[in-house]
């Protein structure tokens, strides 16, 4: 980020996991250091016929009930965590669809500066970078900031620190 343009807006993206909050307390720290900036929440829930695909038309109108449900769900873990992480409601966001896609959008519409995003420990390409954060990193217009969320240490790593690292 360069020194004339600090955010204003920044969207931390949570999965709704335990591992939520390794990338809100990163997404924290960046607007307590730009003091001006407001923390937005945001979490994508995807559509059981999404994350479904292949099921016959009759389990589907079953499942179709099952979205309200997880949207539902979805809003009181989103609420446990801005209450938890001091973020005002109004800045609390649940969209339904494809996870990067939502992102993008509510990113362009909403003008968000930085990004704030977590990514798993993997093996091979997928180790660079999970699969939502690949996609909205080379989709947004805006810094994104990637967390790497690593289950053998409890402290907040941002993936950058281990590129500063290899560059010394």
């Amino acid at each position: 980020m360069s020194a004339e343009k600090r955010p204003t807006r920044i969207l931390a993206c949570v999965d709704l996991t335990d591992e939520a909050g390794e990338v809100l307390a990163a997404a924290k720290a960046q607007a307590a250091f730009h003091e001006t900036a407001d923390l937005h929440l945001i979490s994508i829930v995807k559509p059981i016929m999404q994350t479904h695909a292949g099921i016959d038309a009759g389990a589907a109108s079953a499942l179709a009930g099952l979205d309200g449900r997880q949207l539902d769900h979805a809003q009181q873990i989103v609420d446990q965590l801005a209450q938890q992480y001091a973020i005002p409601n109004r800045h609390t966001h649940i969209k339904m669809g494809h996870p990067a896609t939502e992102i993008r959008q509510f990113a362009q519409t909403e003008s968000v500066d930085l990004i704030v995003i977590g990514t798993h420990s993997r093996h091979g390409l997928g180790r660079l970078l999970g699969s939502t954060a690949n996609a909205v990193l080379h989709s947004v217009p805006c810094n994104v900031m990637v967390v790497r969320i690593d289950h053998t240490n409890t402290e907040n790593q941002p993936a950058e620190e281990d590129n500063n690292k290899d560059a010394a």
